[in-house]
């Protein structure tokens, strides 16, 4: 993130065995620098009686637009330095949380240290030492012979799409893998560090800023640009304008699936695991592929020997998570008008924060960790709609009102390490 005298700082407050209290503090000189920039973009944006707009005094535009200046300085240094900082020292440092980060307090002032404190609800930490010795048996798939040529067709169909590939370019559908830097007036960074960003360049109407942006780049390009998209996604209200320097450091195509990444996420040496690997999300059963129904029972099995208990308060908060996403599909009035729709919803939550708590406790035990290239790798499988069910944990929402915005590179690592420990899980279990 930052380095040296700009470093941001990172406390960590164990209120007892539930709770912890986590303070990120950003540098004033950072501070300062975010909020010179921010007064010189509003005082082109506003009109004042006697001045024209360039001779407006700055010390007239701080002091009649102070709290709104420091509102938009308070988001930004939260999109840019904050949240992924937290997300990267919680994974470092491991500490088991139960459900997302909460903003406790923000202090943020001109000529002083910003101060951004989250509560943390701590999941008590589960005796694993032994789960390597834990009973599983895999289920096994159809033995129907159309599954087999399904898996094999999918694997001519992609392996002609990559031959046919040539464009080293983004294209419509495409993710890329970029940094971004914040540049003066003059074009120079104001600070020396960028933020990680992962974008699917979108090919619906809305996201034509970003298709204007980024079609057409390659990897190592870098480029300013005042990209809407950018603006709103550091700074929600709009009416500030930075100028932003990309370097574009990945392309994920999507105009071929990636067999190279698919064997590298499951580990596979020939075209034959290949094979025998897709068609576990061809084999299903009771409407549940296979690949599914092996994910349940691993998980199963760990939570029916390791016995935990979780916080009411953060079933209840995962509850209105679940709600929200419901609230999205067209047949939600329908699934409320069940009888146990809120039990339903209420064991769903349960169930989903304790595998998150186990996988989580399981990848600390085993000292794994995620790399750039196996997030990547489980972008991959959201390239065909077919391949996302070898994904389990749901990556960060990358749309917002239609527009597909960008996410963080820390928070997709989130999720791609949960998704790796659930590999290793089954990969470790299917052995026995």
């Amino acid at each position: 993130m930052v380095t040296g005298k700009n470093s941001l700082g990172f406390f960590l407050d164990c209120v007892n065995d539930q709770l912890a209290l986590v303070t990120i503090t950003v540098p004033g000189s950072i501070v300062d620098k975010v909020y010179k920039e921010i007064v010189f973009s509003h005082r082109s944006k506003i009109n004042t009686y006697g001045f024209h707009q360039s001779q407006i005094p700055l010390e007239y535009v701080e002091q009649n637009f102070k709290p709104y200046l420091t509102e938009l300085v308070t988001e930004f240094l939260f999109k840019f330095f904050v949240i992924s900082f937290l997300y990267k020292k919680t994974r470092a440092e491991f500490i088991a949380i139960a459900g997302d980060p909460r903003i406790s307090d923000i202090t943020v002032e001109p000529g002083q240290d910003a101060q951004f404190c989250f509560e943390l609800t701590l999941a008590k930490t589960i005796s694993l030492h032994e789960w390597k010795k834990n009973v599983f048996k895999s289920p096994k798939r159809k033995r129907y012979k159309d599954i087999d040529r399904q898996a094999s067709s999918f694997v001519r169909e992609e392996s002609e799409n990559t031959k046919k590939f040539s464009s080293d370019m983004l294209s419509p559908g495409d993710w890329t893998s970029f940094h971004v830097k914040v540049l003066d007036r003059n074009n120079k960074p104001i600070f020396d560090t960028s933020e990680h960003l992962w974008l699917k360049v979108g090919n619906e109407e809305a996201d034509t800023p970003c298709q204007e942006t980024f079609l057409g780049k390659k990897i190592g390009d870098t480029f300013c640009t005042k990209n809407p998209c950018l603006q709103e996604y550091f700074n929600s209200q709009l009416g500030i304008e930075y100028n932003f320097e990309i370097t574009v450091t990945d392309i994920l195509h999507q105009g071929f699936f990636s067999f190279d990444s698919f064997k590298n996420h499951f580990r596979l040496k020939t075209s034959k695991d290949i094979t025998k690997k897709l068609t576990e999300i061809y084999s299903f059963r009771n409407d549940i592929s296979q690949r599914r129904a092996i994910i349940n029972e691993a998980i199963k099995s760990l939570l029916t020997n390791y016995k935990f208990a979780i916080s009411q308060a953060i079933i209840v908060r995962q509850q209105k998570n679940i709600l929200d996403q419901l609230h999205e599909n067209p047949d939600y009035h329908v699934y409320k008008m069940e009888k146990d729709f809120n039990s339903t919803i209420e064991k769903l939550a349960k169930q989903q924060v304790k595998e998150t708590v186990l996988v989580d406790q399981i990848a600390h035990n085993e000292s794994l960790d995620i790399s750039h290239d196996e997030v990547k790798n489980y972008l991959n499988f959201l390239n065909r709609p077919r391949t996302k069910d070898f994904i389990y944990f749901e990556a960060p929402e990358t749309k917002f009102h239609g527009q597909e915005f960008p996410v963080s590179q820390e928070l997709l690592m989130q999720t791609c390490l949960r998704e790796k420990a659930l590999n290793h899980i089954i990969r470790y279990l299917a052995k026995k």
